[in-house]
């Protein structure tokens, strides 16, 4: 019984935020290089490990440190946001949809860049 009760005291959360980069600029760049790779997507939809795969190669000259060692995006992902699909879940702009036991990522609203339509008359 006080073992449940200190283990639900005493859960693993980082209150000591020793990163570099703070969390809102950190979930900015992030919102930005996904949007970035889903818009060079056909469709605006990649599965998320592709998402992952890329993100974390167009971040790898951002110097990411955490208490002064380097860390990459996935690392600070994971600690900050607990993990991308979590991010991804909290988001207002993507949205995750499970496709043939894959997991695809995409805009929300299809397109978040659309600001006009054009209508074309056919006659």
């Amino acid at each position: 019984m006080i073992s449940e009760i200190i283990c639900q005291k005493y859960k693993m959360v980082h209150t000591n935020y020793k990163w570099n980069l703070s969390k809102k600029k950190g979930e900015q760049m992030i919102q930005n290089e996904i949007t970035a790779i889903l818009n060079e997507k056909l469709n605006h939809l990649s599965d998320i490990d592709e998402v992952l795969l890329i993100l974390t190669n167009r971040t790898k000259d951002i110097v990411i440190k955490n208490k002064n060692k380097r860390k990459n995006i996935n690392n600070y992902i994971n600690n900050v946001f607990g993990g991308l699909i979590n991010y991804l879940e909290q988001s207002d702009h993507f949205q995750l949809m499970n496709q043939k036991d894959k997991l695809l990522l995409t805009f929300k609203n299809d397109r978040p860049d659309f600001k006009e339509w054009i209508i074309v008359d056919d006659y």
